[in-house]
């Protein structure tokens, strides 16, 4: 409340033209605005409707701050003077009405994107990082050199209008890519599979999250609940970069992490595959496909967990979390070493984290029911699947498929006769009962003629079995 106050204030003392206090301001809104959430967090007073809040009162005042800077501009007769008649005030207004509206449009994608779409943004340029911290620093600096020159605060503006309206517009790219990352995969092209470690092979998500519920309540004051769905929300990352999304800035963020870390190797190691994942891991091998283990969880843990239950020897290569070497270069770089397409590799795991590294690296994706529900997948426009085994009977039926299709047909070709003789690889490829496999056929193969029949994830599962 204090910060909203302090930011509507600088927007007053704009409006009055003295642009180096309401610098000053600005700087310090910022200042009180990061503080507010830690120290909400070092006396237990934290809670979701004040975070719901904090978020409401940003966007109030960094309107007003941003009105205030309008009218000062406006009313600026040395910068009437610099336009000249035609430019002004267009020249002012346009500017900051575009940054009033990116601001806001940078805030309410977010909110969408994990409302609708179930994913966040990440990087840079689409996660924005920051962004109003930085939006802040470029106001509070031009306000300050507005003291020289009118111009500067305009320059500013315009810095702030460009930046948030090309992070919006990167994001409906990126959320638009996001959404149709799973669809219609065709298993058939699939020469690489790619797999998380925690919750996807390892059954270990039971005792990783009781372990981390239990660090939060007991440092943040969170409740249970809260705790709860805030790792749950945050999986995929690091715990280290999950506590900056659950606390950020916080104080004990980095003991936390070493506390996690040291508890989870002890915990993974009374852990066990999932049911059937070796033999799922195995099949894909003998069908040719190359398999690859990548994890937020430390490298050491995973190559010792690998090697203990035997996977090491049914995959070409493990990776795990190192200094500089975060889970979305993993995946990069397994990609990049398979010299194949993103397209020919297939990225399976159990978050939504996970369908947005499937995106940045351009690879299909499916997830594994379980921490997420198979509609929690379908929101983000991702298939699922049950388990391992599941998909490697998927693709080999898909890949004997392609194969038969392939060869120089002899017998009739008609649609019924193609799907017939597809039922009769996948019962072979499978282990299916005929029936059971000509009923698959139908299901994933499309009837267009001149394109041929595929087998393809389509959609998710009606319900999640897991």
């Amino acid at each position: 409340m204090l910060a909203f106050l302090v930011g509507a204030t600088a927007g007053a003392v704009f409006a009055v033209g003295w642009p180096l206090a309401a610098g000053l301001l600005v700087h310090l809104s910022s200042v009180l605005d990061g503080s507010d959430g830690e120290i909400a967090r070092l006396k237990r007073l934290e809670s979701g409707f004040g975070g719901y809040l904090d978020a409401v009162l940003d966007r109030f005042a960094d309107s007003l701050m941003l009105l205030g800077v309008l009218v000062y501009l406006v009313e600026s007769s040395s910068l009437r003077s610099v336009l000249g008649d035609s430019w002004y005030p267009l020249g002012v207004v346009v500017p900051t009405v575009a940054a009033i509206i990116g601001t806001l449009m940078v805030s309410y994608t977010s909110t969408k994107a994990m409302a609708d779409l179930g994913h966040r943004y990440l990087g840079p340029v689409v996660g924005a990082g920051r962004g109003r911290d930085l939006r802040l620093l470029i106001l509070s600096v031009a306000a300050l050199l507005a003291v020289v020159h009118p111009l500067f605060l305009l320059g500013g503006v315009v810095v702030i209008a460009v930046l948030t309206l090309l992070v919006v517009a990167r994001r409906l790219v990126w959320s638009r890519a996001a959404t149709w990352v799973g669809r219609s995969i065709d298993l058939g092209s699939v020469q690489a599979v790619v797999f998380d470690f925690d919750g996807t092979v390892a059954d270990t998500m039971g005792v990783l999250s009781d372990a981390a519920v239990a660090l939060l309540t007991e440092t943040y004051g969170m409740s249970a609940e809260t705790a709860w769905q805030a790792y749950r929300e945050t999986t995929g990352m690091d715990f280290a970069a999950q506590l900056e999304r659950i606390a950020p800035g916080g104080r004990c963020n980095a003991e936390l992490a070493d506390r996690f870390a040291d508890r989870k190797a002890d915990l993974v190691r009374d852990c066990i595959p999932f049911p059937r994942t070796l033999d799922a891991l195995a099949r894909l091998r003998n069908l040719g496909v190359a398999v690859f283990i990548c994890s937020s969880t430390t490298h050491e843990i995973v190559e010792r967990f690998c090697a203990d239950t035997g996977i090491d020897d049914l995959v070409d290569d493990v990776s795990g979390l190192r200094p500089e070497h975060t889970k979305l270069d993993q995946l990069q770089a397994t990609v990049n070493g398979t010299g194949l397409r993103p397209d020919q590799v297939l990225f399976v795991g159990d978050s939504l984290y996970d369908v947005e590294l499937a995106n940045q690296t351009g690879t299909r994706f499916t997830g594994a029911t379980g921490l997420f529900t198979a509609e929690e997948f379908a929101r983000a426009g991702v298939t699922t699947i049950v388990d391992l085994p599941e998909l490697a009977a998927l693709v080999a039926a898909a890949h004997a498929r392609r194969q038969l299709l392939e060869r120089p047909a002899r017998e009739p070709t008609g649609l019924s006769g193609r799907r017939l003789r597809g039922a009769t690889v996948a019962h072979t490829a499978a282990g299916q009962t005929s029936d059971t496999a000509v009923q698959y056929v139908r299901m994933t193969t499309t009837s267009a003629p001149a394109r041929g029949d595929r087998t393809t994830l389509d959609g998710p599962p009606l319900e999640d079995r897991r």
